[in-house]
């Protein structure tokens, strides 16, 4: 349950850095802080992965109905595909969001925690510049 390579890398380089939190809540951070990097790459822009990421997302935050359900799917699949760590990860659409120039969405998955898959929530909204923020919750 160890973070991503260079996420290791950077706190063996500070002491202490791996006694902070517990082993679940760091790993929970770990694929927060991927996800957020994952869902603000757009297609095309890694050449070695050319379909990673989202395509320009910018007018989403203005529509519903069809679009909406694409989004998800879309967000599904991309981290179905590039973020391993996560098993059966499902995307919502929460209408109730409080703005409306931005759009909320709740990621469900589950986290490998010692051989145990362990329920995790991330809020992802979608703001109006199409820049995607991630907060997570185990």
């Amino acid at each position: 349950m160890e973070g991503r390579l260079l996420e290791r890398i950077m706190n063996a380089e500070r002491p202490g850095a791996q006694q902070q939190g517990n082993a679940l809540t760091r790993h929970v951070s770990s694929v927060g802080s991927y996800l957020g990097r994952l869902l603000n790459t757009r297609q095309g822009s890694t050449a070695i992965a050319p379909d990673m990421g989202l395509p320009d997302i910018t007018n989403f935050a203005h529509v519903g109905g069809e679009e909406v359900e694409t989004l998800e799917n879309l967000m599904e699949s991309i981290i179905a595909r590039y973020e391993p760590r996560l098993h059966d990860v499902q995307v919502k659409y929460k209408p109730e969001s409080n703005s409306a120039f931005s759009m909320a969405f709740s990621l469900s998955a589950k986290v490998d925690n010692e051989g145990t898959l362990v329920p995790v929530l991330f809020e992802t909204i979608l703001l109006p510049d199409g820049r995607i923020e991630i907060r997570g919750y185990a």
